[in-house]
């Protein structure tokens, strides 16, 4: 039996995701709670959107009506991305551009890149494995494109490249 603290405290996570990212899709939501029900965190939403606190339309769950209307496609694929490691993922938070999301794992850091076309320049920049290009950092760049193409445009990153497509199934590419 679920006790109020228990709620309480998957509330307080739920919100603290949703307050970060501002719109995700519920089925992300479900996978950020891959250790819980979906039941479970239908009725901590159905609680929160009770309490004005969440809204939840057309599969989106966000923090305003607003928020719905302006979904961020480019956070909503890092987002994807960011669920294929959650399982090991100690911390996550959004980052500053080109990097949509930074996260932990238990030994390694990464910045997930967002990479609109035309601005391939500008993230070669950011990624770059070359000091001198890129701050001293152990950090890896995972760099999300948004057509294959792209990737012919980019030196290689420490980490790699990635594509989403529209049901979130995340394609990981090298260059070689």
């Amino acid at each position: 039996m679920k006790t109020r603290k228990d709620i309480y405290s998957e509330s307080v996570e739920l919100l603290r995701i949703v307050s970060l990212y501002k719109a995700l899709l519920k089925e992300q939501i479900y996978r950020f709670f891959w250790y819980k029900g979906a039941a479970v965190i239908d009725a901590v939403l159905s609680n929160l959107v009770k309490q004005k606190r969440l809204f939840v339309q057309n599969g989106v769950v966000a923090l305003s009506a607003e928020h719905i209307r302006k979904l961020d496609i480019r956070v909503i694929n890092s987002i994807w991305v960011l669920l294929e490691f959650i399982e090991e993922v100690a911390c996550h938070t959004t980052s500053d551009f080109p990097a949509t999301i930074f996260f932990f794992t238990e030994n390694d850091a990464f910045e997930i890149v967002y990479a609109p076309k035309g601005q391939e320049n500008l993230i070669n920049a950011w990624c770059s494995v070359d000091g001198s290009k890129r701050r001293e950092t152990d950090v890896r760049c995972i760099v999300l494109i948004e057509e294959y193409e792209q990737i012919y445009q980019f030196e290689a990153p420490a980490a790699g490249f990635c594509m989403v497509d529209k049901a979130g199934t995340v394609s990981y590419y090298k260059l070689e």
